[in-house]
């Protein structure tokens, strides 16, 4: 969800109705790239799903097919890692409850979770 919500934030800027934020992604993109946030994010996007800057602004690039493709190139680990984030992430915040745990072991949890060696 988070790379289907960064793809079509990138497009929309580069589309927008004003020229302040079109201005500012296309340096981001097309000059900046790497240097950029936007740039960073939308390479970061073409790399991890294989598809070229060209295909991610094509107009035929949308919702839908941003999902897809992110639903094909993700492993599974990645998705019950996430779901375990969020989880651990609105319990944190109240939105969800479970009696007896607290800061430091929501802290130790995501650590656990978040760790890069078990996304490999």
């Amino acid at each position: 969800m988070i790379c289907q919500q960064s793809a079509m934030f990138i497009k929309r800027c580069l589309y927008s109705d004003s020229p302040v934020v079109k201005h500012v992604a296309h340096y981001g993109v097309f000059y900046g790239r790497m240097a950029s946030c936007v740039g960073r994010n939308l390479f970061t996007r073409r790399e991890r799903y294989n598809v070229s800057v060209n295909g991610i602004l094509h107009s035929g690039f949308n919702e839908h097919s941003v999902k897809s493709l992110c639903e094909r190139r993700t492993p599974p680990v990645y998705y019950s890692s996430g779901l375990a984030t969020l989880e651990l992430l609105m319990i944190r915040r109240g939105i969800l409850y479970v009696p007896n745990i607290s800061a430091d072991d929501i802290n130790v949890l995501l650590s656990a979770v978040c760790r890069p060696t078990n996304c490999q």
